[in-house]
Order: structure tokens, then sequence, then C-alpha cells
């Protein structure tokens, strides 16, 4: 299947002091094949049909009714990887992280290769601070995935988080860039803390561009950096 409701339609960090918007993975080039688990897995009729409802649930904002066509997706075949990633989305949009958590575990031990589960279980971890662990799956999605524009958005914005990793992160912010406004934020304030301002002002500026942006807007990323 192409792309699914697993790609997440929305990155929020407020938690954090960071909104990433509506930063959509859906229309970014990926390099990711698809995995020979997911190409070996045949779901029966029925299996499907109740998946393909789940994902016009999560399309339609119904993402309650999309879980519930998830779960009854692996009732009929609990062998389905994606049906499984895709429930853990749900729970995460509906505030059942430890349910989350669980959903992602049993994706990726049925396909550890998606890096589309990896992307998201960061996600996740991230809503919960488990951020050594966040910045392991990251890390492994753009391994397996290096297109994968929210992956690099969420290493990047972990790997900033600490001193010793500040470094590592620009080249991801800034891949991420390409297509999530939000990270030029977070490159605006990486900056800012190395003293580049005329650097940091570009990226503000830019990111005012790409969303278009004609008021007073937020200009600076409160609580990313320690």
């Amino acid at each position: 299947m192409g792309v699914t409701p697993s790609h997440l339609d929305a990155l929020d960090l407020t938690a954090e002091g960071f909104s990433a918007g509506s930063a959509s993975t859906g229309d970014q080039p990926s390099g990711e094949s698809i995995s020979a688990a997911r190409l070996r897995h045949n779901p029966p009729r029925q299996a499907r049909k109740a998946f393909l409802r789940g994902f016009n649930a999560h399309r339609a904002g119904d993402y309650q009714a999309a879980a519930e066509a998830f779960e009854k997706t692996i009732a009929i075949d609990p062998e389905f990887s994606e049906a499984h990633g895709d429930l853990g989305v749900e729970y995460t949009w509906t505030g059942r992280l430890a349910d989350s958590v669980s959903e992602f575990q049993r994706a990726l031990q049925l396909d550890p290769a998606t890096a589309l589960h990896h992307t998201n279980f960061s996600y996740t971890l991230i809503l919960l601070k488990r951020y050594s662990e966040a910045e392991a799956e990251a890390q492994t999605a753009v391994g397996l995935d290096p297109a994968d524009g929210v992956a690099h958005f969420l290493l990047g914005w972990l790997l900033a988080r600490r001193p010793e990793t500040r470094p590592l992160s620009e080249n991801h912010l800034l891949y991420a860039a390409r297509t999530i406004p939000e990270a030029h934020l977070a490159l605006a304030q990486l900056y800012g803390i190395q003293g580049a301002s005329q650097v940091a002002d570009t990226e503000v500026k830019r990111y005012r561009q790409a969303t278009a942006l004609n008021t007073q807007h937020r200009n600076a990323v409160t609580g990313f950096l320690p």
C-alpha cells in the first residue's frame, strides 16, 4: 500500500514548547522500499476491507472510528503489521499513548524494516518524554529511508536538545526544512544559540515565506533547547 494513515498528518510538540503545525508526510518523496515482510504478507479480504475503512476514517479526522476499524483488522488478521502501526497512530491521536507503544512494538516485531513504523514510534516516545528511545527510533528510520523528512525533523529536534549532540542536528533540520516549514524555526533558534543572528533571522524569514503568513506570528521557539 502507498500512503497510509501511518503518515502523521501533524507534528505537535507543544509539550516541549515547539509546535510543528501541520507537517504532512504524505506528499514527501520517499526512498523507502517495500519490506520483505510486507511483500510476503497477504491479508484476507475482510481484513483489507476493515483496513480501508480505517484509512478513510483517519483521512476524515475520525480517529476513534479509525482505531475501531484497525482493531477489527487485527482481530481478523493479527499478523497485519501495517494495521498494528496504524492503530498505534490512532491511539496516539486519541491519547492512549501506552496502548500506542504496544501497537508500534508489535508492528516492529512483525516488520522491523518499515521506516514509517520507526518514525511514528519516535514521535509517540517524544510525547512520553522517552527521548533516548525516541532518538534511536528516529535514527533507525533515517537509516532505512533517508528521504523521510519527518524522521529527519524528529532526529534533528532530539539531537538539538542536548549540547553534546547539537552540532549533529543542523543537517537533519536542513533536510527537513525542504518540506516542513517549522524546521526553519528550529534552525533559527539553533543559529541564535551559536551567535549567528543574521542566519537565524534568515531562517525566520524562510519560515514566513514557506507558511505564507502575513500577520504577526511566532518567530522564536521556547523550551526547545535547555
